[in-house]
């Protein structure tokens, strides 16, 4: 018996020992990066101690440092880095005057370490960092609860990241074969990430092509103050590229998802997003921020956005992720100009006025076509908030009707701006099905200071089923 009660007990001591033993792994990417490209990651770092202990700092030792501009490292979530954007772990560090740097918690970091945290270190490259050279690091060590420093099993894993000159000029996609041709709309993409571009660029889809590919995760984050990004059409077929991204279960499917990236054109391109099973494509173009870096300078014009109305989808969407320290973080001077919306849950849906208190500035959307929708409860064919100088003109917006067990109001134009313009748009075949005391049609309604509408047609708004109207509100309104 003895014997027995020793042998369990030894195992139950191996059992918590096991559990107990931290975990501190670092990966090391290998992939080519650019000269002047932003936030390449180098390392990942797992890190687990079983307990709810507290990261107090983190040392680095950089290689290639002459060739970094700056360092930051982010909290993320398993392998997907980006979740980096929303959890900065300490500051960026820009004055690298030594190769080993630390990262010091600010008190503003929330996790603890009873589960896998993961760190991800990236760079920014400078403009004029020397191709052909390393840029590498190595994990030295990590404090916890400030007093027990633990280091990794292997800190600096085989590899480094090669520097290569940055993409500049004209590229085609599904076009004839050469150096600046990619066979993928996504191998573009991933390559446009890694090298970053320091002059204007264009990528060419092919006429009469399409690209039917999985862009989960496929954001395009690499940005330029001075020069245009754009993607295109090629011109030399009859029917424009479809680009048709798959529909998974990750909640974050788009044709296009730029995040901080400013200066940017997509021109003559449809985005045909079919639900396969209860699989749906989430976002026709969607931007998105980080807290000092929004999408500035995006036109997104001439193209055919179609999805699914019968699920949550949005064909042009811009949202605010976290909360702005500055107007950098803004969807400043974004044009939406002659475009087909169809076939979704939401039209254009600029729903800026999440975490800020700073203003959109200076957006456009004029000449759409919006239909078709089948939009939720208390949304619209076209929806802004939190702008100022907004223009809404020359749109139509038609055959917009309730989605399936909603009973609330539905609108084909609905904004709110300071410095507000609604001027010559058409919007007819507004349906709302509801009965009950709550249900609304809008053709357009307009609020803010300083508003200008004129100009337009509204008809054939109705609500077919409501007997009874609630306290103060009509059932229909053309304009309000």
């Amino acid at each position: 018996m003895r014997v027995t009660v020793t042998a369990l007990m030894v195992l139950l001591c191996m059992n918590v020992f096991a559990q107990t033993t931290p975990t501190f792994n670092v990966t090391q990417n290998t992939a080519t990066l650019g000269q002047g490209s932003r936030l390449q990651q180098v390392l990942r770092v797992q890190l687990r101690t079983y307990a709810r202990d507290r990261l107090s700092s983190i040392s680095f030792r950089l290689i290639g440092r002459n060739n970094i501009q700056s360092v930051r490292l982010y909290n993320g979530q398993g392998t997907n880095t980006w979740y980096l954007w929303q959890n900065l772990y300490g500051n960026e560090i820009s004055s690298l005057t030594s190769d080993t740097i630390t990262f010091t918690a600010t008190g503003n970091e929330t996790y603890d370490l009873t589960n896998d945290v993961y760190l991800f270190l990236l760079v920014n490259v400078k403009p004029e960092a020397t191709v052909g050279q390393l840029i590498d690091a190595e994990c030295l060590n990590a404090v916890i609860n400030k007093t027990w420093t633990l280091k990794p099993a292997a800190g600096n894993p085989a590899g480094a990241r090669k520097i290569v000159a940055p993409l500049n000029g004209t590229y085609t996609i599904k076009g004839p074969s050469g150096p600046n041709n990619f066979t993928k709309l996504s191998a573009a993409i991933d390559t446009l990430n890694r090298w970053g571009y320091n002059g204007n660029v264009t990528f060419l889809l092919k006429d009469d092509s399409v690209f039917a590919e999985n862009f989960s995760g496929k954001y395009i984050c690499q940005t330029s103050y001075v020069y245009t990004l754009t993607f295109k059409r090629s011109g030399d077929g009859t029917s424009m590229p479809v680009v048709r991204p798959t529909g998974t279960a990750s909640a974050d499917d788009a044709g296009f998802t730029f995040w901080g990236t400013d200066n940017v054109v997509i021109d003559g391109i449809m985005i045909d997003g079919p639900t396969v099973g209860t699989n749906f494509v989430e976002y026709g173009i969607r931007l998105r921020n980080a807290k000092d870096d929004g999408c500035q300078q995006v036109t997104i014009r001439n193209c055919v956005i179609q999805l699914d109305s019968l699920y949550d989808s949005r064909c042009i969407y811009s949202t605010r992720q976290v909360p702005l320290i500055s107007t950098d973080g803004n969807f400043n001077k974004l044009k939406i100009l002659n475009n087909v919306v169809r076939n979704a849950r939401w039209g254009i849906r600029l729903d800026n006025g999440n975490y800020s208190p700073f203003q959109e500035d200076s957006v456009y959307i004029i000449g759409n076509t919006v239909s078709n929708l089948a939009i939720n409860s208390d949304n619209s064919g076209i929806y802004a908030r939190d702008v100022k100088n907004l223009i809404v003109a020359s749109n139509e917006v038609k055959d917009i009707r309730l989605g399936t067990n909603y009973q609330n109001w539905i609108r084909g134009i609905d904004v709110a701006a300071t410095n507000l313009y609604v001027i010559a748009n058409k919007v007819h075949g507004i349906t709302n099905p509801g009965n009950n005391n709550n249900s609304r049609a809008i053709g357009i309604i307009a609020y803010g200071q300083n508003n200008y509408v004129i100009n337009n047609m509204v008809w054939d708004v109705n609500v077919t089923d409501a007997t009874t109207v609630g306290a103060g509100g009509e059932v229909v309104r053309g304009i309000s």
